[in-house]
């Protein structure tokens, strides 16, 4: 309720279109990509509005949604920062869930140049040294809070992709046996997802 009913749908994908194109001469095609939570919007973002991308990408994200297993993933994630999943999309297994899952809606994704990415939770010799906040805590907390959400969004992306290949959806795999929840590696998958999100701009 502090926050009113913020509309990030239209903001993204009516509002800033035509001024990222005025600001830097875009041609009025794009691509979409997020991390994180961000993966999942990008994907709905791109099938709720499918002539609007002819690319997307997820780094980390959990794209599906529906399901319990799915549905308690989002919830969780949302609480972590103290926000309530239920004012996003409504209570469980409501019909608002199923609309902003990209795996019911195939048919709007199929065409599109689509890349996935996620690492196991492993962690690796970059995350022993990568830069904490201290205000998150000891490293070992942070690294093992990386690998646990990382571990979550690995176990959703590939059964996104499951559903994305039992449908002849095609899709690049970014997926990589190592990684954490962490900019260490999501800086890494950006130029790894360029070519194939850049094809249709």
């Amino acid at each position: 309720p502090p926050l009113g009913k913020p509309q990030w749908e239209t903001f993204l994908t009516k509002e800033l279109p035509p001024l990222i194109d005025e600001r830097f001469d875009g041609t009025g095609r794009n691509a979409v990509v997020g991390l994180s939570m961000g993966g999942q919007s990008a994907f709905a973002l791109a099938m709720r509005n499918p002539d609007l991308y002819s690319g997307i990408a997820s780094l980390s994200g959990c794209p599906p949604v529906s399901g319990p297993v799915n549905e308690s993933y989002v919830r969780t994630t949302v609480a972590k920062s103290g926000g309530d999943a239920t004012n996003m999309w409504g209570p469980f297994g409501s019909a608002n869930w199923d609309a902003h899952d990209p795996a019911k809606h195939l048919d709007a994704l199929r065409g599109k140049d689509i890349f996935l990415a996620a690492g196991s939770g492993a962690v690796g010799p970059r995350d022993l040294t990568a830069p904490i906040n201290p205000d998150d805590g000891p490293r070992p907390a942070v690294t093992a809070a990386a690998s646990a959400l990382e571990l979550g969004a690995w176990r959703c992306s590939l059964e996104f992709a499951a559903t994305l290949r039992a449908n002849d959806v095609a899709f690049t795999d970014g997926f990589r046996l190592i990684g954490t929840h962490n900019w260490i590696y999501w800086e890494q998958d950006l130029p790894k997802a360029w070519p194939t999100i850049s094809r249709g701009l």
